[in-house]
């Protein structure tokens, strides 16, 4: 019995206009907060774009200052 691959991985790589929109914010925006808050925007190839981690742990991040105010 062979394991099958699924058929729909989760992506890990964002373009910066799909990081943004995951914030609700505009790409010019997305690159400002993240000069901010050291954010890494990496090059892959020729288009800069971000790892859908580092979003997701901002996310948890403002979460969690939400909450303690």
């Amino acid at each position: 019995m062979t394991a099958r691959m699924p058929t729909d991985p989760p992506r890990e790589w964002l373009t910066i206009r799909e990081a943004a929109g995951r914030l609700g914010i505009s790409p010019s925006g997305f690159r400002g907060l993240a000069k901010r808050e050291g954010i890494a925007v990496l090059r892959r190839g020729s288009r800069p774009g971000e790892r859908s981690t580092e979003v997701d742990a901002y996310l948890d991040r403002a979460r969690l200052d939400r909450r303690t105010w």
